[in-house]
């Protein structure tokens, strides 16, 4: 049987629109912090559209990833990710598409 992991990384960026492959990685603010991981995709849902530990930390970090890992070495490809921003008006996160300066990047979790 194969074993997954749900990895929910914050990161934050001021360019969401950038184009990671065009826009040079220093020019934009960028930063990500593993906050943890759970054995199921719902229960990593859950804690982040519940907002258990408060994930944007006072406008620090405005967007989430979940990604499912598989064991071993180089676990994830991309294909298995599950993206939120924070909508500071509502005060909630909301799921949203994979942000264009992250589009040539998978692994968050690092």
């Amino acid at each position: 049987m194969e074993i997954i992991i749900y990895t929910i990384t914050s990161l934050y960026t001021a360019k969401p629109e950038a184009d990671g492959m065009k826009t040079p990685y220093k020019e934009f603010e960028y930063r990500s912090r593993l906050v943890g991981f759970y054995k199921t995709l719902e229960k990593a849902k859950q804690c982040v559209e519940e907002d258990w530990p408060h994930f944007d930390e006072g406008g620090y970090y405005n967007y989430i990833v979940i990604e499912g890992l598989w064991e071993g070495c180089y676990p994830g490809l991309g294909d298995n990710e599950t993206w939120y921003r924070h909508d500071w008006d509502a005060r909630k996160w909301v799921p949203c598409e994979k942000p264009n300066c992250y589009k040539q990047t998978v692994n968050f979790y690092g």
